[in-house]
């Protein structure tokens, strides 16, 4: 009963503008969300021959903090959370089709928090935060991303930090480099 298929093949195409030609060409027919650019989803909105489906997910995008040196105190973490720009990522980077979650589970996974309120940018208590911690302006701190991340993530909140005396270094490995630099020496 119902519709069916006689195989599924599935493609990986790591280049997202390549990706856009295999499916307004017709020759792939399903792409996830990383598979398309945001600055593409208007455009393929405008083909009639294709459905955009835009909906919530249950992706959380978050940055993992060291506990050590310049970030070793809570305050000094929190002061980071209150810097970040979220709404300037959310409209640069995401074009509005994000929302702002204030945990690591999002809205539509069970145990999410609706109680708890998300963090503002707020440079001035981030300020406070990070004398209280005593991380001292001139503090350099490096990011790490997957070479496939969104740069500009990061290159948003650089200037956020510059106005705090911090310096943020931006460092793009490949997948197996930032995997072992992460996990280190966790076992299998």
């Amino acid at each position: 009963e119902g519709a069916h298929v006689d195989r599924v093949i599935v493609r990986v195409v790591e280049e997202p503008g390549t990706m856009r030609q295999l499916v307004e060409a017709g020759e792939v027919d399903i792409m996830d969300r990383f598979s398309v650019r945001f600055e593409d989803v208007e455009e393929l909105s405008q083909n009639p021959d294709l459905v955009v489906d835009i909906q919530d997910s249950t992706e959380v995008e978050y940055w993992a903090m060291a506990v050590a040196g310049p970030l070793a105190t809570p305050e000094a973490r929190k002061a980071m959370a209150l810097a970040y720009p979220y709404q300037d990522v959310i409209d640069g980077v995401y074009l509005g089709l994000a929302t702002q979650t204030p945990t690591i589970v999002a809205p539509a996974v069970r145990g999410f928090a609706e109680d708890v309120p998300a963090l503002p940018t707020d440079l001035e208590q981030a300020r406070a935060l990070l004398a209280q911690a005593g991380v001292a302006e001139g503090t350099e701190l490096t990011v790490m991303l997957n070479t496939g991340a969104d740069v500009r993530l990061a290159e948003l909140f650089q200037p956020k930090l510059a106005e705090l005396g911090i310096t943020l270094t931006v460092e793009q490995v490949d997948n197996a480099t930032f995997t072992d630099i992460y996990y280190g020496d966790a076992p299998a």
